[in-house]
């Protein structure tokens, strides 16, 4: 990268890229995956950099939208007598059994994972697999609510999402629509699995990305400092007002299936590209 108005200019574009797809089940990481390889600065450093941290400034705004269903969990949890009767209500046995599968998987093939699957590749292979799923997900169950009901959320739908949560390992297969697509097929409405998907999405995402924050921290400097706060920064706030202002409407008048043919077209088209270049 040359001037610092270039890299400001980079972080935004990389910042807005991760705020709107982190919202939404298109895959983030595809999305920066596709877009660095196509500027040709996907083996740039920094950009590698900014595309750990700026996840923090999404999630960041997610954690803000969904603080009461945290808080009501907490309180669930604590208020737990006896396993069967906490199973109707969200709890902290809910996120155990959503979440550890692919906490599992995932430090068992994170290796693996960043040496071969992230590449243009892999990841339209990704979005297009994910796509589909979420069309047959759609196909499966069209009921949707006006608000989230996580009662509906029982032990055995918390671990089949959790397991179908493995699949967003793979970049581009994207961790919202696995577990979206997971909760419509295990009978939950549209709106319940997202907002349940939200909340395994906040450990899950903050977790892998403090890990992954904890090895790079070396590489950050006051010299790349302002390009990482930019693009951090930038998620954050787009994140935030996509939270506030037209999440509810998307969610309430798109579907799966709308999702999963955008990710199908975006797949054709990339790869279309990469034939001719």
């Amino acid at each position: 990268m040359h001037n610092l108005m270039e890299q400001l200019a980079l972080a935004i574009l990389l910042g807005l890229i991760e705020g709107i797809t982190e919202l939404l089940p298109v895959s983030s990481s595809g999305h920066m995956i596709i877009t660095t390889y196509l500027l040709g600065i996907d083996q740039n450093p920094q950009v590698k950099l900014l595309e750990v941290v700026s996840q923090l400034g999404a999630i960041s705004a997610v954690l803000s939208l969904l603080w009461q269903e945290i808080k009501q969990t907490f309180v669930n949890t604590l208020q737990a007598r006896s396993y069967h009767k906490a199973a109707k209500k969200l709890n902290a046995i809910h996120f155990v059994l959503g979440l550890l599968p692919a906490t599992v998987a995932g430090l068992y093939f994170s290796d693996f994972i960043d040496q071969h699957l992230f590449s243009i590749h892999t990841a339209t292979l990704g979005l297009a697999a994910g796509g589909l799923l979420m069309i047959v997900a759609d196909q499966f169950n069209r009921n949707k609510k006006e608000t989230p009901q996580l009662s509906q959320v029982t032990y055995q739908k918390s671990g089949f999402i959790g397991l179908m949560q493995c699949l967003s390992l793979w970049p581009g297969f994207s961790r919202l629509g696995s577990t979206v697509a997971a909760g419509v097929l295990s009978g939950l409405d549209y709106i319940t699995a997202y907002y349940f998907s939200f909340l395994l999405a906040l450990p899950i995402i903050a977790g892998a990305t403090l890990l992954k924050l904890r090895s790079a921290w070396p590489e950050i400097t006051l010299a790349n400092l302002p390009f990482l706060l930019t693009g951090t920064l930038t998620a954050f706030i787009v994140a935030q007002l996509i939270a506030r202002t037209v999440l509810k409407k998307i969610l309430s008048q798109t579907t799966l299936r709308t999702f999963g043919i955008y990710r199908l077209t975006l797949a054709l088209v990339i790869n279309l590209l990469l034939l001719f270049m």
